[in-house]
C-alpha cells in the first residue's frame, strides 16, 4: 500500500504539493527498510501478480 501510494503521488505530482510527495518516498522507504529486516521477499510468481496488478 505504501508503494502504491508512492506511485500516485510521483503520478500527480504536479497536482500535489512537494511536502505530500517527499512523506510518500519517507513511508515507502520506512516499509522497504522493515521488510529488509524482516527477510520479507517474493517469488517471482508473486512479483509478476503483484506488477500486472
Amino acid at each position: 500500500m505504501a508503494q502504491r501510494f508512492y506511485y500516485l503521488s510521483i503520478k500527480f505530482e504536479d497536482r500535489l504539493p512537494k511536502s505530500t510527495v517527499k512523506f510518500a518516498k519517507e513511508i515507502c522507504d520506512a516499509y522497504t527498510k522493515m521488510a529488509k529486516k524482516m527477510e520479507l521477499s517474493l517469488n517471482s510468481e508473486e512479483l509478476l501478480d503483484e506488477i500486472l496488478k
